[in-house]
């Protein structure tokens, strides 16, 4: 894969949405400044941003190993439905932007954005809830889950 080529999802079966993901990126083209407290930048910054890339490295493996995954972290099921978004999508459910190297993006708690990403439903409660804009809840499936089925804390690996 080329240093400036997009990595898109892999084909699987798709929850029935007809909702599309974005991508980060989509969502920074309005929440990076101080109206939005620079909230792509808070992101850019954290654990989430990095999921992805963590899964190459040495602990990765380390890991992977522990809970009996084999193969390359980036590329097993296992480690990609909780360091990716939209992870078990079909590759129809993502717009040209995404990228699921950018690890966990904004849509991974509040939804696929295609129907809620326009200024105007952002800027109208009731059109966001409408167009299915999710807002996060207390715990996700990822941190729900407290151990791998090695020694290791997902808590404190992501």
């Amino acid at each position: 894969m080329g240093k400036n080529s997009k990595a898109q999802p892999t084909a699987m079966p798709s929850p029935d949405t007809p909702f599309k993901f974005t991508g980060v990126m989509a969502c920074a083209a309005c929440h990076s400044g101080p109206m939005f407290n620079f909230q792509f930048s808070t992101w850019r910054m954290s654990r989430h941003a990095q999921a992805y890339a963590t899964l190459a490295t040495a602990k990765a493996l380390e890991i992977a190993k522990e809970s009996g995954v084999t193969g390359d972290p980036q590329k097993r099921e296992e480690c990609l439905k909780c360091h990716t978004t939209g992870n078990g999508f079909a590759a129809a459910s993502f717009l040209k932007g995404f990228d699921r190297r950018d690890g966990v993006q904004c849509e991974a708690c509040h939804g696929p954005g295609s129907d809620y990403s326009p200024e105007a439903v952002m800027r109208d409660k009731a059109a966001a809830l409408v167009s299915r804009l999710a807002r996060p809840t207390a715990k996700s499936a990822c941190h729900a889950t407290k151990k791998l089925t090695g020694s290791n804390s997902i808590m404190t690996w992501l």
